[in-house]
């Protein structure tokens, strides 16, 4: 990675590490549900509001229904319980209950989209989930019944992120991540606002809780989804993933300055086994893909869509085959074969998988040298929606 990236997953981890002690200080006097709400309704109108000033378009109309989904899984849920949980549990138990996302995202991944749970992967849930017992069961704080369900709404929420993210990849590529970040958190808002208006402000809300209110919202889920979005377009999302490494220590670190939180040898050693864990589940193929993918134009949900486009104006999007690749082409005819003077280097390697492995028409064509690039582009299969051909 570059030193602007490097920087910005620093960033990025300092900040969301930070959100824990905000939610620490505002979940008792706003209670769970007021401070959910205002912090994704605060923080989607000022994505929104920033989104409309720029010009930029989310195409809200069509993807309504995925931005409100993600809002709900990725921000409403999440938020909510991670904000009744810092009513029993301290900053730094959460931030380290929070870095089992990658964890969960690798089951979840292995029972969606049918990804392989290899040995290096089931050994890192072990190794993270025995730093959760770790943590749970010999912190600074008397593992009660209380502690036990804060813990669980922790861990149910890491679950949430994950769900979000494997459908994002399997169903995001449409969507452009800036509007991710602004329409979803809107979207949560709304959701939880009915549900906000029911329900006791505990209070008393002096200018320290709304400062505290703005930092969070503003700061955590504004700038930080920005940078997060940032850093899977550039950098890939699993590296991007990284960040979770960075902010159990983090984490602590501002539990331990702002709000004289404990910090003990045990807790420490639990929060290597779960940033342990978390690295054996990520795995070094994936950042190595991830490296190729960014370097190749970017990945990730609508990743690079607004960037690199074939001549004429057409968007490029890849099949992966086993053996192969696919490049297509995807303009305003979803139906064209080809765009007009296609240069050498877009030509297509089409993956034996998708034109039918071992069949004697595809050993005559690939011993048959191309005459013209009109000839590759006839070859191509019509352009399909997310992400597939045929």
């Amino acid at each position: 990675m570059r030193a602007s990236d490097v920087g910005r997953l620093v960033a990025l981890a300092a900040i969301w590490s930070a959100s824990f002690a905000f939610i620490r200080v505002l979940a008792p006097p706003l209670g769970p549900v007021w401070t959910a709400t205002l912090r994704v309704l605060v923080a989607g109108i000022a994505l929104v509001g920033w989104l409309a000033a720029t010009g930029y378009d989310g195409d809200v109309r069509r993807h309504w229904r995925a931005y409100l989904l993600v809002g709900l899984v990725n921000s409403a849920a999440p938020f909510l319980l991670f904000s009744w949980a810092a009513l029993t549990l301290p900053a730094s138990y959460l931030v380290i209950l929070n870095a089992a996302s990658p964890m969960f995202t690798a089951i979840v991944a292995a029972a969606w989209l049918g990804e392989r749970l290899s040995g290096a992967k089931l050994a890192g849930l072990a190794v993270g989930a025995a730093g959760v017992a770790l943590v749970s069961r010999a912190g600074p704080i008397e593992p009660t019944a209380a502690v036990a369900g804060a813990i669980a709404a922790s861990l149910a929420a890491a679950l949430c992120y994950a769900l979000a993210g494997v459908w994002l990849k399997r169903h995001g590529a449409e969507l452009k991540p800036k509007a991710i970040a602004g329409w979803s958190q809107l979207g949560a808002g709304a959701v939880l606002l009915p549900v906000a208006a029911a329900t006791p402000l505990p209070g008393p809300v002096s200018a320290s809780v709304v400062a505290n209110l703005l930092a969070l919202a503003l700061l955590c889920s504004g700038v930080a989804y920005l940078l997060y979005y940032r850093l899977i377009r550039d950098v890939g999302p699993t590296r991007a993933m990284t960040v979770t490494f960075l902010m159990p220590a983090l984490g602590m670190l501002w539990g331990a300055l702002f709000l004289g939180e404990t910090v003990n040898p045990t807790m420490l050693a639990g929060a290597a086994l779960v940033v342990g864990g978390q690295r054996r589940c990520l795995g070094r193929r994936a950042l190595r893909l991830d490296s190729a993918r960014a370097a190749d134009g970017g990945s990730g949900p609508g990743a690079g869509a607004d960037d690199r486009r074939l001549p004429g104006g057409a968007r490029p999007f890849i099949v992966r085959g086993r053996r192969g690749r696919l490049w297509a082409e995807r303009g305003r005819d979803q139906a064209s074969r080809g765009v007009p003077d296609v240069p050498r280097s877009w030509r297509c390697r089409l993956s034996r998988a998708r034109r039918g492995r071992g069949s004697a028409a595809h050993r005559a064509d690939a011993r048959r040298p191309s005459q013209s690039h009109g000839a590759d582009r006839a070859a191509l299969p019509r352009a399909g929606g997310h992400g597939r051909a045929g």
